[in-house]
């Protein structure tokens, strides 16, 4: 008798250990668009972007993936070997709005376009953290296009509404990119360290049902 009580509270002890796991985090790729790394793209030229013209994307991580921080961010430049001088900029965004919220962060670097190859930028340590909403992440134009860099798109439409845009200098204004014809999904994508919760319980079910578990005690 005492030892299935014994083992009955060992049992509990496990199930509350498993409840109470800290969250654990796994780094995420958050993108709109299907290149899969080779194959077919439309390039949206260089020359169709003004100066201080801004190509982005809007990003909505998972409900679970909150909070997260932002890594990581890739574009494809298109075509191989043009090069521009452009100022990444990261806001956060309520999801719904044409205009982003707060500006979380700039900088200006290179552009350099590819076949193939994203660029690639490494944010992590500027510990930026979201707790809720989307993000936009979006690349502005600031050079007299020298030697025009354009931004690449995927070919087969949205999967996500409405989730590129196009920031116009001329207008100074935000808009839907497909106003100006783009009605694919740039090619920009934002790596994240997200929050991984654990299930419930040990076996995945989140019911309190005890009939569900996976070990019982007689």
């Amino acid at each position: 008798m005492e030892t299935t009580r014994a083992v009955r509270a060992a049992s509990w002890l496990m199930v509350l250990a498993v409840i109470a796991a800290p969250a654990t985090a796994v780094e995420k790729t958050l993108q709109n668009d299907s290149f899969a790394g080779s194959g077919q793209v439309i390039c949206v030229a260089g020359s169709s972007f003004a100066e201080e013209d801004t190509a982005a994307a809007r990003f909505t991580p998972a409900p679970g993936d909150y909070p997260f921080q932002i890594l990581e961010i890739h574009v494809l430049a298109c075509p191989s070997g043009a090069q521009d001088f452009v100022a990444l900029r990261i806001w956060e965004d309520d999801g719904f709005s044409l205009e982003p919220v707060d500006l979380l962060h700039e900088e200006f670097f290179t552009l350099v376009g590819s076949d193939l190859a994203l660029n690639g930028l490494d944010v992590r340590a500027l510990g930026l953290t979201v707790t809720s909403g989307s993000i936009r992440i979006g690349f502005q134009y600031w050079s007299n296009h020298a030697t025009p860099v354009g931004i690449a798109t995927d070919m087969d439409g949205h999967v996500i509404p409405q989730p590129n845009f196009f920031y116009n200098e001329g207008t100074l204004s935000w808009h839907q990119a497909d106003f100006f014809g783009v009605n694919n999904d740039w090619i920009i994508r934002v790596v994240i360290d997200a929050n991984d919760a654990p299930p419930l319980f040990a076996d995945g079910f989140e019911s309190g049902d005890t009939t569900e578990w996976s070990a019982t005690v007689e």
